[in-house]
């Protein structure tokens, strides 16, 4: 699956990820976090220490997408239909937005927006009635984006990494974006 979204940027390629570009996705994932770390924003990933295996089985699934802007990898989102980890015990009515990174150098261009509008259109096709995501309680940052986003915070669940606030964000039953 291949869609393209048309933004002031230029037209983002969304591609289902494949296992050979495992490096690919983990580099952006790298320089996201050091991003955030230049910008002395907390997070408990550290470059080099992504769950490899986890990704690569999410891959196989089919829920790894790397984005595309003028053939250039700039972002990387996974897009479930389950999440028992953080959201457990909740009916099957929603996509679940994890390792949502855009690269550096392509930050301010709306691309992490555009991404979970996707992410919501995808879920919906998919009959789903929300998008749900998480972030580490302790990135205030990152919670008002999600904030601005228009998800709503349900509550937070301590994980191995620390506390981690569970975001969700209902569809407008009228309207085609997420």
């Amino acid at each position: 699956m291949v869609d393209e979204i048309t933004t002031d940027a230029g037209i983002l390629t969304v591609n289902r990820a494949f296992e050979w570009q495992l490096q690919d996705i983990l580099m952006i994932l790298d320089s996201a976090v050091q991003w955030l770390i230049s910008k002395d924003i907390r997070d408990p990933w550290r470059p080099g220490e992504w769950p490899r295996e986890r990704i690569k089985d999410s891959i196989k699934r089919g829920e790894v997408h790397l984005i595309k802007l003028d053939q250039h990898n700039v972002a990387t989102i996974t897009l479930q239909w389950s999440d028992e980890l953080f959201w457990p015990n909740y009916p099957a009515d929603a996509g679940y937005v994890h390792r949502l990174a855009v690269a550096t150098g392509f930050h301010g261009r709306a691309i992490g927006a555009e991404l979970l509008q996707w992410a919501g259109l995808r879920s919906r096709e998919n009959g789903k009635e929300y998008l749900r995501l998480n972030c580490m309680a302790t990135n205030p940052t990152l919670r008002r984006y999600y904030e601005r986003a228009g998800f709503i915070c349900r509550g937070e669940l301590l994980e191995p990494r620390g506390l981690a606030s569970l975001y969700e964000k209902k569809f407008s039953p009228r309207s085609e974006r997420a």
